[in-house]
């Protein structure tokens, strides 16, 4: 948000996610498809370490 010139503490961002989390949840519920179930897994993943050898 800085990046657009918001200064804009936590709190204040916790609050907004409080607030809105329940509409989005609601609008994005319709997309969530029941067969995916309750759990998943991760299969392996490899990633660069930041250190070029």
């Amino acid at each position: 948000m800085l990046e657009r010139g918001l200064d804009v503490g936590h709190t204040t961002l916790y609050r907004w996610v409080q607030h809105y989390a329940p509409e989005m949840e609601r609008r994005l519920r319709w997309y969530w498809k029941p067969s995916m179930g309750y759990s998943w897994r991760v299969d392996e993943t490899y990633g660069a370490s930041g250190e070029s050898a």
